[in-house]
């Protein structure tokens, strides 16, 4: 992994053997919706810094540790988003921030995955994401001001359509999972992905299903004035 974050010449190979090739085998394929190229960057990262640059100063990351500055993650994900649309031009494509602080300009917060940043690190201008996904869980039962579950989609000033990617009812500050998916439709998300399938602590077939509850909570719903009403082309 580390190869391919700073060395050009390793991620080239990958593209080029790798990722393109497969994107041409599966892109016709009816169960494809798009490309997540990374889970939550925002763990390797270096936070900080001195540079007056928002694109390379996230307010937040490395708890994982400090491995790869922005700046390389972000041409990680410009030449992956490039190689992608060569390959198929009407992909979507994204990447998974880990939450809204380095996915918005809004509440103090800076987005590093914004066009600018993505198109600045790496060089390649269609490298950049056609719909953001963000993560959203509480901490210590709580969520943190600028969460999904507290603002209109339109509260973080997006261009592009962003999707509540990561959630669960067992990190969801009380909510249950029936109350997030409906947040989710009627607060202008362009989706809702997620991240709890069960209930906590069994896997029996006696186990609620929990993300099925969300999902039906929603299910016979289509009303647009709600802004739930997604248009999909399928290929």
């Amino acid at each position: 992994m580390e190869g391919l974050i700073k060395d050009t010449h390793k991620l080239q190979t990958y593209l080029d053997n790798a990722l393109i090739p497969w994107v041409q085998a599966v892109k016709d394929h009816p169960a494809l919706g798009g490309w997540d190229i990374i889970n939550e960057i925002e763990g390797f990262i270096t936070p900080g810094g001195s540079s007056s640059d928002p694109c390379v100063n996230p307010t937040s990351g490395g708890w994982a540790g400090h491995l790869y500055t922005a700046r390389e993650l972000q041409r990680f994900i410009n030449w992956q988003a490039d190689a992608i649309y060569r390959a198929d031009p009407q992909a979507l494509v994204t990447a998974g921030s880990a939450s809204q602080g380095t996915q918005t300009d809004m509440f103090g917060k800076k987005n590093i995955y914004k066009d600018e940043c993505l198109i600045k690190a790496g060089g390649k201008q269609r490298g950049v994401l056609n719909f953001y996904s963000t993560h959203t869980y509480d901490w210590e039962g709580k969520f943190a001001p600028e969460a999904t579950f507290k603002h209109d989609a339109a509260d973080y000033g997006l261009d592009k359509p962003l999707v509540i990617a990561e959630f669960s009812q067992v990190s969801g500050a009380g909510l249950t999972s029936a109350q997030e998916f409906t947040w989710a439709y009627e607060h202008g998300y362009a989706g809702a992905w997620s991240w709890q399938m069960l209930s906590p602590g069994g896997n029996g077939a006696d186990t609620p299903a929990v993300q099925a509850t969300g999902m039906e909570s929603i299910r016979h719903r289509n009303d647009q004035s709600k802004g739930g009403r997604v248009a999909l082309t399928l290929h």
